[in-house]
């Protein structure tokens, strides 16, 4: 790709999502890369002057979605027992019906990004359609915990114990979300190690 100067974070530049960022960057495309020239660290992203796709990799993404909302599908049955919609979507994408059009989905969209026919918008609505089961699994987590957070907090008294009982409530949301986050980037990356050292 042609040298870009004057780089600047989220402005200019090729950027390299690195870290659990990447959970937010998900489509239907994964590229090992290689970066040259000036480089700017900016934490949970690289970015650079030169950038060369090396190779696809034989990514999956509703597989991934499928993975996430397994991690916590028990969740959602305990609340909602007589509820089988989850559980046969998943299955439906596991089965490779949802993986098939979500793929020719994916490569429609590319295949207009690279014609140039509204390719921002086909770029970011394939990133969020892929990225969109993971993070609704992560709100579904945290969901539960400020529920049964908040279910403490209403059986606490109007007094000091209520107050620390808001905090406790939104602590735990916190920590499922950042728990569920966690468990979907060490996941992504150990289906990542899977494809890069197959190559």
């Amino acid at each position: 790709m042609p040298k870009i100067d004057n780089l600047e974070p989220c402005s200019r530049g090729y950027h390299i999502a690195r870290g659990p960022q990447v959970l937010e960057w998900l489509g239907p495309e994964l590229w090992t890369v290689e970066v040259r020239g000036t480089q700017i660290d900016h934490g949970d992203k690289l970015v650079v002057a030169q950038a060369r796709l090396l190779k696809k990799l034989p990514w999956e993404p509703v597989m991934f979605a499928a993975d996430c909302a397994e991690h916590v599908l028990h969740l959602f049955e305990k609340r909602f027992p007589n509820d089988n919609r989850p559980r046969r979507a998943m299955e439906a994408a596991r089965s490779g019906e949802a993986a098939a059009e979500a793929r020719e989905a994916a490569e429609a969209a590319a295949a207009a990004a690279r014609a140039g026919e509204a390719a921002a918008a086909a770029e970011a609505a394939a990133a969020r359609a892929a990225a969109a089961a993971a993070r609704a699994v992560a709100r579904v987590a945290a969901m539960w915990a400020r529920e049964a957070a908040a279910t403490r907090a209403r059986e606490a008294a109007a007094t000091r114990e209520a107050r620390e009982a808001r905090v406790a409530a939104a602590e735990a949301a916190a920590a499922a979300r950042g728990n569920e986050r966690k468990w979907q980037f060490t996941h992504l990356c150990s289906i990542l190690n899977r494809l890069t050292d197959a190559e």
